[in-house]
């Protein structure tokens, strides 16, 4: 749709100016077919906010006239979805956290194009007359009365709330799931952005959050993150408290937030955390011992160590402490206990192992043949990079992959800059896709004659690749297989090649091919320099 337009059909929803918007809708204007599902949301999402009913009434019955494969051929239209116009906004207050939006702006006035006017939100009762209307049409506008709902509940906005649930309005699996799962919630994004306001308001919030879990009987499930982001929060023990009982504790990482309450010097939180069990690992006190030391906090240090000599059972602790050095010393280096100490590793269905993490840095790294009795068969994704320790695995210059290995997954050495040398196994079948992902040092790799398959963007971004030793027994190569590898000016592709992406890239780089093989007629199909090669691999 022309801009001009567009904006004009807008301010005409804003001033509920009924002439200009049909005027505006008219054929001597713009044909009705122009009008994207987006503009047309957008359109409406100002006459109920700023309009009024008439200019929702005429923009739902121009929607009536419009094709109906249209209407429903973009999923994304929701009014949920059109932010900032959306009918949600519109419809609530937003109380008493309104103020705070980022684009507050908009939810109070609107300033029109036509003479620079502003207009006011509507009053409540007519948009609580908009939303019975909306409500009796949502087929035709592909409302979604349970995200409002959802809004409502935690705008606190009693009035739709009841008006909804009077009209026989649920929340949705999916508003359900978006409200108690909020680690990766459109609605508590929102909230994290809304949130970092005074007590008075995180209270209120706190006590729709309380009344919501009530109703359903279930708690919050919340990362880490929530309490950094608010973190007003490490600074109110009965907040706290609040939060905690609301939220599920199993993502949290209950030592990093109670390091951060304890910096504020309060006893108050340890005894909070000794009332929901936090403080029963011995490990944990331990640590929380020593930041207490390192950051002088003597208050905090004089409950925790008078704590430690209340519960915890030291014969116990050096009986098991003795046991565990004892363990230590008899184990064998290449013993499964000891092993398990360097190497994440999972039991296969087929009895086998897999490598799922390094925990120990190294530089040269050599994967060890078995684990226990157990052999090795398969290497996981980001192996060699999830740390214990949180390192990113730049340092690692050599991996050499023992026998008996059949499948690298998907990102097995993904993202080891510093790597410039790999030796493969014979007994190698698969190579995952983005396996070597921007492997930038690597300079050259030999590929076995069993592996059969290498995976979309396996050797993406390798830039100082020069030689790829390609066996004969391969038979798939799949797309952006070599993408990126900028200095790999010469590929030789062995006769066993059955298939090649039509993805596949080329880069200006020449392909070696048998004469007849597959690769030979595909780069005669596909335009692609090649020189012909008489012998076998």
């Amino acid at each position: 749709m022309d801009y001009k337009v567009y904006s004009l059909l807008k301010d005409a929803a804003a001033l509920n100016n009924i002439n200009l918007l049909k005027e505006c809708l008219g054929k001597q204007a713009v044909d009705t077919e122009d009008i994207t599902i987006r503009e047309f949301a957008e359109v409406l999402a100002y006459a109920c906010r700023y309009g009024g009913i008439q200019s929702v009434k005429t923009l739902v019955e121009l929607k009536k006239c419009m094709d109906n494969t249209q209407v429903t051929a973009d999923p994304v239209y929701r009014p949920f979805h059109c932010n900032p116009a959306n009918y949600t906004s519109m419809l609530l207050d937003y109380c008493p956290w309104g103020a705070y939006f980022s684009y507050s702006q908009y939810l109070s006035w609107y300033r029109c194009g036509i003479n620079q006017q502003v207009v006011q939100l509507l009053p409540k009762q007519e948009r609580l007359e908009i939303l019975s209307y909306l409500l009796s049409n949502k087929e035709i506008i592909s409302f979604e009365p349970g995200e409002v709902l959802c809004y409502a509940i935690l705008a606190d906005d009693t009035e739709i709330v009841d008006m909804l649930r009077a009209s026989g309005v649920v929340l949705s699996p999916v508003a359900q799931k978006e409200l108690f799962e909020c680690k990766n919630s459109y609605f508590w994004r929102r909230l994290c952005n809304i949130l970092n306001c005074p007590e008075i308001f995180f209270e209120k919030f706190f006590d729709i959050l309380e009344n919501l879990c009530l109703g359903f009987d279930k708690r919050i499930r919340c990362s880490t993150t929530f309490f950094d982001i608010h973190n007003y929060l490490y600074q109110n023990v009965e907040l706290m408290k609040r939060a905690l009982n609301l939220f599920k504790h199993s993502d949290l990482n209950k030592l990093q937030i109670m390091r951060k309450c304890i910096s504020e010097n309060s006893v108050e939180f340890l005894k909070l955390f000794e009332s929901i069990g936090w403080l029963e690992r011995v490990q944990s006190l331990d640590s929380l011992i020593e930041y207490a030391k390192a950051q002088n906090l003597t208050e905090v240090l004089a409950w925790l160590l008078d704590y430690k000599n209340r519960t915890v059972d030291f014969d116990a602790e050096r009986i098991k402490t003795e046991k565990k050095a004892e363990r230590e010393l008899a184990a064998a280096p290449d013993s499964a206990y000891a092993m398990s100490k360097i190497w994440g590793n999972k039991k296969l269905d087929d009895g086998t192992v897999q490598i799922i993490s390094l925990k120990a840095p190294m530089t040269d790294v050599v994967v060890p043949k078995q684990i226990g009795k157990r052999l090795i068969t398969r290497i996981g994704g980001n192996a060699f990079t999830r740390y214990k320790q949180g390192r990113s695995g730049d340092q690692v210059t050599l991996i050499v992959i023992p026998e008996g290995v059949t499948v690298l997954e998907s990102r097995a050495m993904a993202n080891l800059r510093s790597l410039s040398s790999v030796s493969l196994p014979s007994t190698l079948k698969t190579i995952g896709s983005d396996c070597f992902y921007l492997c930038e040092s690597l300079t050259s790799i030999t590929i076995p004659s069993n592996v059969e398959t290498i995976g979309v963007n396996a050797f993406f971004g390798c830039s100082k690749l020069k030689e790829v030793v390609l066996s004969e027994g391969l038979k798939h190569i799949a797309r952006d297989a070599f993408r990126s590898c900028t200095a790999l000016r010469k590929i030789s592709i062995p006769d066993s090649v059955e298939y090649i992406s039509n993805d596949f890239d080329v880069e200006n780089r020449v392909w070696i091919v048998g004469v007849g093989s597959y690769a030979h007629d595909y780069c005669l199909a596909h335009d692609i320099r090649f020189e012909l090669r008489w012998e076998k691999i």
